[in-house]
Formats: C-alpha cells, sequence, structure tokens
C-alpha cells in the first residue's frame, strides 16, 4: 500500500519543528524555558557592552547597580521577528525597576526578567541578570588597549572607562561619568561631561592627572606631556 501524504498548515510546521534552528546573535540567551531569545540592548554609547554603538558585543555576565539597559524578547516559533509580541518585566521591582522603555538595576543580585505574552497574558520565559556593585573603575583607550601615559603636545587621546565588581568582571549598563584634569593647561578635557568616553588634549608640556569618578568609584591616569 503507497503512503498518504496530507498537507499541513504553517502552524503544525512550526509545533513539529519550531523556527529557530540556527544560533542565537551575540547579544542573545536561550531564557530558562527554551522559549525564546533575550537579547541585551545599550541605552547609549556609555555601555561597555556595546562598544561599536548600540549593538552589545554579548550578553553581559552582569551590570552595575544604578546603571539602565535595554532587554528585549522573541520566540522561537513566532513566524514574524514581532518586537510587540512580548513584553519584558522584572519579576522584583526591588532589583530591577521599569523607566519607560528602559530598566535600571536598582539593588545587587540575581534578578529575573520575565517575557509575557501580549495576547494571553501568560508567561512563556524568563532570563536571569546579575547585577553588581561597582567596586573599581578601569580607563582605557576607546580601542581597549592600555593608556599611553607620555603624549606629545597637541595631541589628543580618546579615553573610554567602565567599572568592574570585586572578581574584576566588568560590569555593562548606562551610567553617567564625571571626569576633571588636575591641569587644564597641561591636559585639557575636550569632552563634556558626563560621559563613559572622553577626549584629553595635550595642551603644554607638563605633568597632570585626569580622574573620572561615579558614585563613590574612582580612577585616576597621571600623563607626562612632552615637547615635540
Amino acid at each position: 500500500m503507497g503512503a498518504t501524504w496530507r498537507a499541513v498548515g504553517p502552524g503544525l510546521l512550526l509545533a513539529l519543528f519550531g523556527l529557530h534552528c540556527g544560533p542565537l546573535d551575540d547579544d542573545e540567551v536561550s531564557g530558562d524555558l527554551g522559549q525564546g531569545a533575550f537579547a541585551y540592548g545599550c541605552v547609549d554609547s556609555s555601555d561597555p557592552a556595546c562598544r561599536d554603538g548600540f549593538d552589545a558585543d554579548e550578553f553581559p555576565n552582569g551590570v552595575s547597580t544604578g546603571s539602565r539597559f535595554e532587554v528585549s524578547f522573541t520566540e522561537f516559533d513566532r513566524v514574524f521577528d514581532d518586537p510587540d509580541a512580548a513584553r519584558v518585566f522584572p519579576a522584583a521591582p526591588a532589583f530591577i525597576a521599569e523607566e519607560g522603555t528602559t530598566f535600571r538595576a536598582r539593588s545587587a543580585g540575581l534578578a529575573a526578567l520575565l517575557a509575557q505574552q501580549l495576547n494571553g497574558g501568560r508567561v512563556i520565559d524568563f532570563v536571569h541578570v546579575r547585577i553588581a556593585d561597582i567596586v573599581e573603575l578601569r580607563v582605557v583607550e576607546s580601542d581597549g588597549d592600555p593608556v599611553s601615559l607620555t603624549l606629545t603636545e597637541g595631541e589628543l587621546l580618546e579615553l573610554r572607562v567602565f567599572g568592574v565588581d570585586d572578581v574584576g568582571t566588568m560590569l555593562s549598563g548606562s551610567r553617567s561619568y564625571d571626569w576633571s584634569t588636575s591641569d587644564s593647561l597641561v591636559v585639557a578635557l575636550d569632552t563634556l561631561s558626563p560621559t563613559a568616553l572622553m577626549t584629553v588634549r595635550a595642551e603644554a608640556a607638563g605633568p597632570a592627572t585626569v580622574t573620572v569618578e561615579t558614585e563613590g568609584a574612582t580612577a585616576s591616569v597621571d600623563f607626562s606631556v612632552v615637547a615635540p
């Protein structure tokens, strides 16, 4: 007897095989229930997770207390990528608070973000976000290299600052950083604070210290400017 074939609708095919057949993007992680992918987004360029703009290099291992960030969710079995099909909200507002379309990390700890279907109101997945206090600030050049401490008069140098936790892990999240210079006649700040990216200009020969701080954490860079 020959085999009998029947046409099936796309809903059944999706139910049998699912739509997600490729790897996750770098900024995504699968939810703990395996129903979809959570994607991390940066609010602005101060977030070290997005070194090239607003696309995260990966879903971060931790965000800093007080910082802001974005997280979206996409179900694996949706035919179309519809960002409005599910909303993401915090399970414990004491740890993560909603601020419009962004989230703010309020307290250190491990907090869950839930994905809820808009049409049925069911929570279908969740992901955990680690929140940690900044214990140290680190300053590097904008490309990630160590800072050149000797500058030539007229030279411009772009710096980037980020916070780390008590084990040295970089913490993501957008936040404000305030910069100052001990002698603007030697090393001047070419960018307005608050910012994570600062351009310094070597004005005249001599020593100068550039300092950056955010909510109690401070880092300093001692420059020496030489004549050309």
